[in-house]
């Protein structure tokens, strides 16, 4: 998660370190249009795109689907 946060696939998150590691904590999570254009032309991410659309309205997180 902190590196799609990190390259600029996903907004809305703040990360917090901590001793044990790192906190990720959603605020207004959302997928940036870097982000759709990376899930749609990566295999794996297209799989997970497919599970989202699965459980529920996908539009609402990722612009432009």
């Amino acid at each position: 998660m902190a590196q799609l946060i990190n390259c600029g696939y996903v907004t809305g998150f703040t990360v917090q370190r901590a001793d044990d590691g790192i906190d990720i904590i959603p605020v207004r999570p959302a997928v940036t249009m870097d982000g759709v254009a990376f899930m749609m032309e990566n295999s794996m991410m297209a799989k997970a795109r497919k599970f989202l659309e699965s459980i529920g309205d996908i539009k609402s997180v990722i612009p432009g689907l």
